[in-house]
Parts: structure tokens; sequence; C-alpha cells
């Protein structure tokens, strides 16, 4: 099957494509993110899997949380996709897509990408089903979660260490922030201590962008449901700046 899955959702633009000839990923890392870098990449990654993007039978791109001006960047290109060839597009959630690779894994998973002001998105899972909605919030905020009940509940509750696993495009970022730390320490000497493992997420988790919208495929619709718009955790800065006006 033809797969095309694109990601700008963060300042890294990646592409990867399935086809007959393989796989390929293409990613870059610049200072902005330009709809004319975009299109090369596309076509780079579909000839090297074997086809053509008119010859696409499904694309897919991160549905959000993620940059404002990345995930229309990402959902424009897809839906050009989707125009030309007639294929399905199919979004699929950021963190979602981050924490499929660990859905293996015993611990808790921890999925959190830099949301800028100060805050991080964050989201838990447990073998790649969501514990926690998707989160706006500080690395305080963060560290005091991870002890909640729904977290760890699953865990030896004798257990002297308990573990989680931090993943994510900004994973170590979080893990290095003082704030975040410096609550993890205080909340472990009456909780228990915790063990984080720090497994970033590498090229925007872009084949599981195509794994995961492969198997939504069957639910698939042409009804607006799927591809309707970006997810958006908080306003942009236009839209907060012409409240204000209003407001006034």
């Amino acid at each position: 099957m033809n797969v095309l899955a694109i990601h700008t959702a963060t300042p890294e633009i990646c592409v990867a494509a399935e086809g007959d000839a393989g796989s390929f990923l293409i990613a870059f890392r610049g200072k902005k993110q330009q709809a004319e870098e975009i299109l090369p990449f596309m076509e780079t990654a579909a000839s090297n899997a074997g086809f053509t993007l008119k010859e696409t039978q499904l694309v897919t791109a991160p549905e959000g949380p993620g940059a404002f001006t990345g995930l229309r960047l990402a959902y424009s290109a897809a839906k050009a996709v989707q125009f030309s060839s007639g294929c399905p597009f199919i979004p699929v959630p950021t963190l979602t897509a981050c924490a499929e690779n660990l859905k293996h894994c015993s611990p808790p998973v921890l999925c959190v990408m830099d949301a800028k002001k100060k805050h991080f998105y964050a989201q838990f899972f447990k073998s790649a089903s969501p514990l926690s909605p998707v989160m706006d919030i500080s690395p305080e905020e963060i560290a005091e979660k991870i002890f909640e009940e729904t977290v760890l509940a699953d865990q030896n509750q004798d257990a002297v260490t308990k573990e989680i696993i931090l993943t994510g495009p900004d994973a170590e970022i979080l893990a290095s922030e003082p704030l975040f730390t410096e609550t993890i320490q205080k909340y472990s000497s009456g909780h228990g201590k915790i063990n984080l493992c720090v497994i970033p997420t590498l090229n925007g988790a872009v084949f599981s962008l195509i794994s995961l919208s492969k198997q939504m495929l069957p639910h698939y619709n042409t009804s607006g449901s799927f591809g309707a718009g970006p997810m958006y955790i908080r306003r942009s800065d236009a839209e907060i700046f012409r409240g204000y006006q209003y407001r006034g």
C-alpha cells in the first residue's frame, strides 16, 4: 500500500513513505518551516518508496497538539495529496503516535512536547491506551501528575521504586528542567522513588503515524470526521490578541 506521512508539528520536518519498493524517511531541522520545502521532500520520499504522489493510497499527518503553523502546514500538504490522488487523509494524534512504539512496555508512558511559554503538552499512556487527556501544563504540574493514582495504580504499591517512561520529541528537555526534577524529588520523599527512563521520540514517530493510520483506515468515512482540522490545545497568540482587543 502506498502511504505518505507528513510531520511538521515540531521544528523538524519529517516525511516518510511506505510502498512496494520499501520504506523511506527524509528529515530536516531548520530555523523555519517553509511550504516550498515540503513538496520536494514528499516527492523524494514517495519516489524512493516506489510511487508518485498521485499514486498515494493513504496520507497521514499529526492531528495535534503541536505548533500552530506546523500543524496547518502538514494538513495543507496532506489535503493537497488527498485532492490530487483521491486517497483518504487520516490524521493521528501527535502524542498517541509517540506512545505507539512503547506499547509493549510495562511501566506507564508519559509523552511530552514543548508547548513554549514554560509549558509542555503532556499525556499519559499504558499499553498505548490513554490514561489522561492531553494537557497543557507546567513542569511542576507534570511531576505532580506522575504521582497520581491513575498513573501508578497498577504498579506494586509496596515497591520502593516505581518506574515511568518519559518519551516524546522534548523528553530530554523536560527531564533536565530544574522545576520538574525538584518537584519529583519533593514528592518522592513521601510517596516513594520514581525511576524515569528517558526515551526521546525521533523523527516525529512518522512510521507510527503510518502504522496507526492504516489501523484506522477501515473506519474511514468521507463525512468530514477525519481530517476536519488540527487539534489545538490552546488559542494562538493572534486569537488571544483579538480577544484582548474585543474586551477593551
